[in-house]
């Protein structure tokens, strides 16, 4: 995608999990690609700047692993098929559960 436009992207620092991203761009020059929950949380939090991508980004499936060991698990399975619904049509996760406040 970078290339159509002529960019190209330079990978300054790998972290091991995305949540830590915004405290290694607190203190810098460099940037990341986050989704936009954790992006505003980090700007409430640390106060990075946030802005949308310069282009059009694809939505990423989330991917699951687990030990056969906790198939029956009714939590496990629980969290297994809203993972599978999200994947189905994403922002969709309708649970049937009313949210706290």
């Amino acid at each position: 995608m970078l290339a159509k436009q002529g960019r190209q992207r330079r990978i300054g620092l790998w972290v091991p999990h995305f949540t830590s991203a915004p405290l290694a761009v607190v203190a810098s020059d460099m940037v990341s690609t986050l989704v936009s929950r954790v992006a505003r949380r980090a700007r409430e939090l640390f106060g990075v700047r946030v802005f949308e991508p310069p282009l059009e980004l694809p939505t990423l499936p989330v991917k699951m692993s687990w030990s056969r060991a906790h198939d029956e698990d009714a939590a496990r399975s629980y969290l297994r098929e809203l993972v599978r619904r999200w994947n189905e049509r994403p922002g969709s996760l309708a649970t049937g559960r009313k949210r706290r406040s």
